[in-house]
């Protein structure tokens, strides 16, 4: 199986590879509360082909949602197992520490992360300074499963809900309800029918969709969350109802993105082009755009794999003060055409 040659490349213990399949066999291990702090939610993942649970909106629910959208993301498992810590305490005394954590990864290796806000991550750090602590990179840490879980060729993270994207917060919170365990699926018709408006008219305004083609609000913004239909949700704000666009794929918005960047005249800037597959210099390290959106650029570190949100104007503004070296730069157009962007072949969609 595809689990036996990952042990295979990346050789964990025994002992990891026991606790590996018993997540994936047993979880998720916990049952999910209505907590004053959290909004017990479902999202429908693409990945796991499969609704995944979670309690938070502020921590897990996006968590979830970013690591189903990951590429390097092959699979995820929420509340994947109870871990029972033996530790010694500071005084030299055994005691022990249970730890749910939120998130179980497989990537590029077998990781898993707990996700918590920080005034908590401040708190635990103050009352537990052996076990929590925060680095000089900004990286929080729990020693004790740290150690316990490396032992056993597994990654843990502990990741502040700092990181999430403001925008994609906000969305998420507006989507709520439609990602609440009573909340009523789309009839199967108005699904089948916007899917289809879709791949003929590739993208469509929000108040298009409502008032000349008859489909609720409710409707559209439930299947954006399900990935029927795409919008960027870590970049557009979907209050902004009036400048909202609907599109059919995430690749269908990428390109329009370019599009709109050339007619705006940003691309290219004294040669610097910037697009899908632009390799540039930035202090030293080298990035490789992944994916370019109206204001943002995604970009991935060629060396440590870490990914950066950068803004489009300041990159250019960088590369014209000399800052930003560009190799390996994927070419646009001048004479770019909006049809042959949003063609099926071009978007490789086959």
């Amino acid at each position: 199986t595809e689990l036996e040659r990952l042990f295979g490349e990346w050789k964990p213990p025994a002992a990891g590879r026991k606790l590996i399949r018993q997540i994936r066999q047993d979880g998720p291990v916990r049952q999910l509360q209505y907590r004053y702090d959290g909004v017990r939610t479902r999202y429908m993942s693409k990945k796991m082909g499969r609704p995944l649970l979670a309690e938070s909106r502020t921590c897990e629910f996006p968590g979830i949602y970013l690591r189903d959208h990951d590429p390097e993301t092959v699979e995820l498992w929420p509340q994947p197992c109870k871990l029972d810590i033996e530790v010694r305490g500071p005084k030299g005394g055994a005691t022990r520490l249970q730890h749910t954590p939120d998130l179980f990864l497989i990537e590029h290796g077998f990781i898993i992360e707990e996700w918590r806000e920080r005034p908590r991550l401040v708190r635990l750090a103050a009352e537990h300074p052996d076990r929590f602590y925060c680095d000089e990179q900004g990286r929080w840490h729990y020693r004790q499963v740290e150690e316990y879980l490396a032992e056993r060729g597994i990654e843990y993270r502990l990741r502040c809900s700092d990181e999430h994207p403001r925008v994609l917060l906000s969305n998420l919170q507006f989507l709520e309800d439609y990602s609440l365990e009573t909340s009523i699926p789309v009839p199967i018709e108005e699904q089948e029918r916007l899917v289809r408006l879709m791949q003929e008219h590739h993208k469509i305004a929000h108040l298009s969709l409502l008032h000349e083609h008859g489909f609720k609000a409710d409707h559209v913004f439930q299947l954006v969350l399900t990935g029927d239909v795409y919008v960027n949700l870590e970049e557009t704000a979907l209050r902004n109802t009036g400048e909202l666009i609907i599109y059919r794929t995430e690749s269908v918005a990428r390109a329009d993105a370019i599009l709109r960047l050339e007619q705006a005249g940003i691309l290219p800037a004294r040669g610097f082009q910037l697009g899908v597959g632009t390799r540039f210099g930035l202090g030293g390290p080298q990035y490789l755009v992944e994916a370019l959106g109206n204001t943002k650029v995604h970009a991935r570190d060629l060396q440590s794999g870490a990914r950066a949100l950068l803004e489009v104007q300041e990159l250019l503004e960088l590369h014209r003060q000399n800052m930003v070296t560009a190799s390996g730069v994927q070419a646009v157009r001048k004479d770019v055409d909006e049809g042959a962007l949003f063609s099926v072949r071009r978007l490789g969609e086959g």
